[in-house]
């Protein structure tokens, strides 16, 4: 096997000389096989090997003794190693995220957070990718999806990708590599594990090779992705006009490259990745001309041969917060109180998670979140002035119909917070701060200023 992850690691061009790799360990097999292998390989690729372990919390106990089982081979071996320790049930509740979502979420976090890592290894295997594919295609899902989890994608690494998992446990036996087992892999309430207990065994039943047969149909339906991709992203240049789409020519092209064209130039106006039934209708769109709304209030228009996508200032808005998770404009916001350790500054995190914290014992009243309201005045901490959010939106050049989008909250004597631009000096943390609101915004919807 050792030599069928390396091929992939050169095929996949995966790692680069002296490279500062970061291994994702839990401390099961998969993941002690990855990390046995990278260090197998230090002295070829001059690599600088670290490991990163987080608890989720969710086992109690034995997710203890993964975390101590994992920490005391990393000291035997020599390695680095990085550990988070995350209460996801918690979490999940606040966040309103399924445990798996939030302990994928938390986990991808913290490895990116992690300085002097240049690549994160994953010990995802072939069974995990074809996994995925069936849960995808339970969904509804495109080519994309069928795809299941890519060898390498921006700076993360599946050196056993192509490997199976009996490979991987068989790998284990013959270097005498000890793992621990998790338990809840056998706990059927996971999507994942019901695929992994009730769908592979049958169709291993039908044909033992079909993961061989799945990876052959995984590696040509991910080539054939790719270049539509590729034709698709210089089909919607072509496509492009002064301010928006030529409709005649995205009407000519096959259905199959059109669609694809479409969610690109959707995806890239409006931010995410649009459901098939927002294409359907933009689509119908091109045919009759008109205009449709599709999620998040992001409108489509065609109109004189061009797709395009006009704005319009949503209407205002304001609600009570307390704790939780709530849908707002640019995406969602999550209210939590805590302690705080970097003294209330704001945070924020790839580009599209904001963080400010408040000191509880300062606000006034209940808070709430909302657009601008007339009259809104705020005075940020750090400044001397007291300034009209309508000033300050007009000085950041905002236009009129992004206004709503940005977030304000306000206690009883007014805003304390403008997402994107700061929060109120007279509820700033101090070093004297006992209990700290904690507001996390995690935007979707963009918006420039």
């Amino acid at each position: 096997m050792f030599y069928e992850v390396r091929a992939a690691i050169e095929r996949h061009a995966m790692l680069s000389q002296g490279a500062k790799v970061l291994a994702a360990v839990s401390g099961g097999p998969d993941s002690m096989a990855l990390l046995d292998i990278l260090l197998a390989m230090k002295d070829e690729y001059a690599l600088n090997v670290a490991a990163a372990h987080v608890n989720h919390c969710i086992r109690g106990a034995e997710s203890d003794r993964d975390e101590h089982f994992v920490e005391d081979y990393c000291e035997q071996r020599g390695v680095q190693l990085h550990i988070k320790r995350a209460d996801i049930p918690t979490l999940s509740r606040h966040t309103g995220e399924s445990i798996e979502q939030c302990a994928r979420r938390v986990r991808y976090e913290f490895f990116a957070g992690i300085e002097d890592a240049d690549i994160i290894a994953t010990a995802h295997t072939l069974n995990d990718s074809f996994e995925t594919t069936v849960f995808n295609m339970a969904r509804g899902t495109g080519m994309a999806g069928l795809c299941g989890i890519p060898a390498k994608r921006g700076n993360i690494i599946r050196p056993l990708i192509e490997c199976t998992r009996a490979q991987v446990e068989n790998y284990c036996r013959q270097q005498g590599i000890a793992y621990v087992e998790d338990s809840t892999n056998r706990d059927p309430v996971y999507a994942r594990n019901k695929i992994r207990h009730s769908v592979t065994p049958v169709l291993q039943s039908i044909n033992p090779g079909f993961l061989a047969v799945y990876k052959r149909n995984r590696d040509i339906l991910s080539a054939e992705n790719d270049y539509l991709d590729r034709k698709a992203a210089d089909t919607a240049e072509q496509a492009r006009r002064p301010g928006g789409f030529d409709v005649s020519l995205l009407c000519g092209l096959h259905p199959a490259l059109r669609r694809r064209t479409l969610s690109l130039i959707l995806k890239k106006a409006c931010g995410y990745q649009p459901e098939y039934t927002h294409i359907e209708r933009v689509e119908s769109l091109l045919a009759g001309g008109g205009k449709t709304q599709i999620g998040g209030g992001f409108i489509v228009r065609c109109r004189h041969g061009l797709l395009d996508f006009p704005r319009q200032a949503p209407d205002p808005w304001s609600f009570k917060i307390s704790g939780g998770q709530y849908s707002v404009p640019s995406g969602t916001l999550v209210l939590e109180y805590g302690s705080i350790d970097n003294g209330g500054a704001p945070v924020l995190y790839d580009g599209d998670i904001l963080e400010y914290c408040l000191d509880a014992e300062k606000i006034v009243g209940d808070l709430s979140a909302g657009s601008r309201k007339a009259g809104d005045k705020i005075r940020f901490n750090g400044s001397s002035i007291t300034k009209s959010l309508k000033k300050l939106f007009n000085e950041k050049m905002i236009a009129p119909e992004k206004r709503g989008i940005i977030t304000v909250i306000s206690d009883n004597e007014g805003p304390v917070c403008v997402e994107g631009f700061g929060l109120a000096g007279r509820c700033a943390c101090t070093q004297q701060t006992r209990t700290a609101v904690i507001l996390s915004f995690r935007r979707t919807q963009p918006y420039e200023f």
